[in-house]
Protein backbone atom coordinates (compact mmCIF):
# COMPACT_ATOMS: atom_id res chain seq x y z
CA UNK A 1 0.00 0.00 0.00
CA UNK A 2 1.43 3.16 -0.95
CA UNK A 3 2.08 5.51 2.09
CA UNK A 4 -0.15 8.18 0.92
CA UNK A 5 -3.03 5.62 1.48
CA UNK A 6 -2.79 5.55 4.80
CA UNK A 7 -3.84 7.71 7.52
CA UNK A 8 -0.29 9.16 8.33
CA UNK A 9 1.17 12.86 9.11
CA UNK A 10 4.48 13.89 7.13
CA UNK A 11 6.58 16.07 8.11
CA UNK A 12 9.25 18.42 5.69
CA UNK A 13 12.08 20.69 7.63
CA UNK A 14 10.01 21.26 10.60
CA UNK A 15 9.66 20.36 13.91
CA UNK A 16 6.56 19.20 15.50
CA UNK A 17 4.69 17.56 18.32
CA UNK A 18 0.76 16.64 18.29
CA UNK A 19 -1.63 17.03 20.84
CA UNK A 20 -5.23 17.79 20.86
CA UNK A 21 -6.85 20.94 21.87
CA UNK A 22 -10.47 22.49 21.87
CA UNK A 23 -11.41 25.07 18.96
CA UNK A 24 -10.90 28.37 20.69
CA UNK A 25 -7.57 27.10 22.04
CA UNK A 26 -8.33 26.32 25.84
CA UNK A 27 -7.13 23.28 26.54
CA UNK A 28 -10.42 20.98 27.00
CA UNK A 29 -8.18 17.28 27.18
CA UNK A 30 -4.70 17.12 26.13
CA UNK A 31 -4.15 13.51 25.14
CA UNK A 32 -0.68 13.04 23.23
CA UNK A 33 -0.74 11.27 20.37
CA UNK A 34 2.91 10.73 19.71
CA UNK A 35 6.32 12.89 20.82
CA UNK A 36 9.96 12.70 20.16
CA UNK A 37 11.32 12.08 23.73
CA UNK A 38 13.16 8.45 22.90
CA UNK A 39 16.59 8.24 21.71
CA UNK A 40 15.48 7.38 18.36
CA UNK A 41 12.25 7.68 15.80
CA UNK A 42 11.05 4.44 16.58
CA UNK A 43 7.87 3.28 14.83
CA UNK A 44 8.78 6.60 12.18
CA UNK A 45 9.81 6.22 8.50
CA UNK A 46 12.89 8.15 8.12
CA UNK A 47 13.77 9.38 4.52
CA UNK A 48 16.46 11.68 3.43
CA UNK A 49 19.71 13.39 5.29
CA UNK A 50 17.01 15.70 7.69
CA UNK A 51 16.44 14.45 10.56
CA UNK A 52 19.85 12.52 11.50
CA UNK A 53 19.66 9.43 13.79
CA UNK A 54 17.67 10.92 17.14
CA UNK A 55 15.70 13.68 17.78
CA UNK A 56 17.01 17.13 18.70
CA UNK A 57 17.18 18.39 21.98
CA UNK A 58 16.54 22.31 20.74
CA UNK A 59 18.96 24.39 18.05
CA UNK A 60 21.53 22.19 15.89
CA UNK A 61 24.74 24.93 15.27
CA UNK A 62 24.64 28.55 14.65
CA UNK A 63 20.98 28.00 14.09
CA UNK A 64 18.84 30.60 15.47
CA UNK A 65 17.49 29.15 19.60
CA UNK A 66 14.34 26.76 19.05
CA UNK A 67 11.47 27.52 20.97
CA UNK A 68 8.42 26.77 22.31
CA UNK A 69 8.74 22.90 21.90
CA UNK A 70 7.21 20.63 25.08
CA UNK A 71 9.56 18.26 26.51
CA UNK A 72 12.83 17.13 25.56
CA UNK A 73 13.27 16.67 22.63
CA UNK A 74 12.05 18.14 18.96
CA UNK A 75 12.63 16.70 14.96
CA UNK A 76 14.49 19.83 13.53
CA UNK A 77 15.68 19.68 10.21
CA UNK A 78 18.60 22.15 10.44
CA UNK A 79 21.59 19.35 10.36
CA UNK A 80 22.78 19.96 6.88
CA UNK A 81 21.48 23.89 7.04
CA UNK A 82 18.57 25.15 4.80
CA UNK A 83 20.10 22.17 2.51
CA UNK A 84 18.41 19.35 4.01
CA UNK A 85 16.04 17.67 2.36
CA UNK A 86 13.92 14.45 4.02
CA UNK A 87 10.29 12.95 5.26
CA UNK A 88 9.50 11.77 8.59
CA UNK A 89 6.11 10.27 8.70
CA UNK A 90 4.38 7.98 10.92
CA UNK A 91 2.22 4.86 11.36
CA UNK A 92 -1.22 5.07 11.42
CA UNK A 93 -3.15 6.29 14.14
CA UNK A 94 -6.60 6.70 15.40
CA UNK A 95 -8.58 10.33 15.49
CA UNK A 96 -10.75 9.78 17.93
CA UNK A 97 -11.42 13.55 18.77
CA UNK A 98 -13.07 16.44 16.56
CA UNK A 99 -9.96 18.66 16.89
CA UNK A 100 -6.04 17.53 16.32
CA UNK A 101 -3.17 20.18 16.72
CA UNK A 102 0.22 20.21 15.84
CA UNK A 103 3.18 22.34 16.97
CA UNK A 104 5.24 23.57 13.87
CA UNK A 105 8.13 26.41 13.43
CA UNK A 106 10.76 26.86 10.77
CA UNK A 107 10.87 28.13 6.98
CA UNK A 108 7.53 29.21 5.27
CA UNK A 109 7.94 27.62 2.07
CA UNK A 110 4.10 26.23 1.52
CA UNK A 111 4.24 23.15 -1.04
CA UNK A 112 8.00 22.15 -0.28
CA UNK A 113 8.43 22.17 3.91
CA UNK A 114 6.06 21.68 6.43
CA UNK A 115 3.58 18.96 7.79
CA UNK A 116 0.73 17.16 6.39
CA UNK A 117 -2.08 14.99 7.62
CA UNK A 118 -3.58 12.62 5.68
CA UNK A 119 -6.57 10.76 6.33
CA UNK A 120 -7.87 7.50 4.39
CA UNK A 121 -5.64 8.94 1.84
CA UNK A 122 -6.86 12.33 1.60
CA UNK A 123 -4.22 15.10 2.21
CA UNK A 124 -7.11 17.44 4.85
CA UNK A 125 -4.57 19.70 6.48
CA UNK A 126 -1.33 20.88 5.75
CA UNK A 127 1.00 23.97 7.75
CA UNK A 128 4.34 25.52 7.51
CA UNK A 129 6.56 27.35 9.59
CA UNK A 130 6.60 31.06 9.89
CA UNK A 131 10.23 31.70 9.26
CA UNK A 132 11.13 31.47 12.80
CA UNK A 133 12.22 28.81 15.26
CA UNK A 134 9.37 30.06 17.89
CA UNK A 135 7.26 26.52 17.38
CA UNK A 136 3.49 27.75 17.34
CA UNK A 137 0.36 25.58 17.21
CA UNK A 138 -1.52 25.06 14.09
Amino acid sequence: MDSRDQTMKRFHYCWLLLGLLSAQGVVAQETLIEDFEGGNYQGWTVEGNAFGSSPASGKIGAQQAVVGFRGGGLVNTFLAGDSSLGSLTSSEFPISEKYLAFLIGGGKHPGETGIELYVAGELVRSATGRDDERLEWV
